[in-house]
């Protein structure tokens, strides 16, 4: 069963920034709360220790395949809500 997570915020231009530095931040503490070793998680992953380093830090894009298995690896779906600018 899938973990819904969803990330909600006022859209700006820095939109993919903001989401992408929330999901990384949000998957590192998922690993650590888990206690799951970076090299296990590449293990099971196929996910290269450098790319889940850039993604758990947010110094890579949403375009990022790896991302998505590492979604799949935690069991989770991501739902996006912009709010209206005020």
């Amino acid at each position: 069963m899938l973990e819904t997570i969803t990330i909600s915020f006022a859209g700006d231009d820095n939109m993919q920034v903001h989401i992408m530095r929330i999901l990384s931040l949000y998957l590192a503490s998922l690993r650590c709360s888990r206690k799951i070793k970076a090299a296990d998680v590449c293990a099971e992953t196929g996910v290269h220790i450098k790319n889940l380093n850039r993604i758990e830090t947010g110094k890579t894009t949403l375009a990022n395949a790896d991302i998505g298995k590492l979604l799949n690896y935690y069991g989770l779906d991501v739902q996006l809500v912009i709010c209206p600018q005020q």
